[in-house]
């Protein structure tokens, strides 16, 4: 069974990086909206491609501090990706804040580079997941771009959020290796899920082969 997650989790970076480069057919075509969500898939992919080089791959070295990059970069890219969407630019404010907060704390603990940012990953996630809310209601009246994506981030950055929050409260139990690894192969699934919900999202909306291509309203 471990064997299959961590070939689930290998199988998850080749699929992110696929996922990454697909959104990249027609990146000029399409909205703004879509070409800043290409962006995010290229980011997330080459961070993972990085983590595991560093971890499993050759290195075999602590990978944590990657996890800075990531959640700085996707709560970066998908707040503009959401301001593009919703048509607030004040969401832009809010970029600032985090990297302020993450600067402040990286500034005030050097050491904390080389650790989970628990408190920074949750709030960022309760923002996203904040977003992503406010434009699948916005969606039921107003019918526009990436809807099934949207859903895909509520659910997986709610999820992981509360997978997170539960490692770390049994993370000083007499728990087995085994069991607290059961919270982390199930964020290797739930993530598997995300992408292949962008994977349809693409095929239904921007499949380029099909001549489909949203030039859309989303601008801002």
């Amino acid at each position: 069974m471990d064997e299959f997650l961590n070939s689930l989790g290998d199988f998850s970076i080749y699929l992110s990086v696929f996922t990454g480069l697909l959104y990249l057919i027609g990146f000029r075509k399409n909205s703004k909206s879509y070409r800043i969500f290409a962006l995010y898939l290229i980011l997330i992919a080459l961070i993972q491609v990085g983590a595991y080089y560093v971890g499993r791959g050759h290195l075999h070295k602590s990978n944590l501090y990657y996890s800075h990059f990531y959640y700085l970069g996707q709560f970066v890219l998908l707040t503009i990706f959401y301001a593009s969407l919703l048509k607030r630019k004040w969401l832009y404010s809010l970029v600032v804040l985090m990297l302020f907060y993450a600067a402040y704390g990286l500034i005030k603990d050097p050491e904390s580079f080389y650790r989970y940012n628990t408190l920074g990953m949750t709030i960022a996630h309760a923002i996203l997941v904040l977003y992503s809310v406010l434009y699948l209601y916005k969606s039921i009246t107003d019918k526009g771009e990436f809807v099934i994506v949207s859903s895909g981030i509520f659910f997986y950055l709610l999820s992981s959020t509360l997978i997170f929050a539960t490692h770390n409260a049994v993370s000083n139990l007499d728990l087995t290796k085994e069991t607290k690894n059961i919270l982390a192969d199930l964020n290797v699934i739930l993530y598997m899920l995300f992408l292949i919900l962008i994977l349809i999202e693409w095929f239904r909306n921007y499949n380029s082969f099909k001549g489909v291509y949203k030039n859309g309203s989303n601008e801002g």
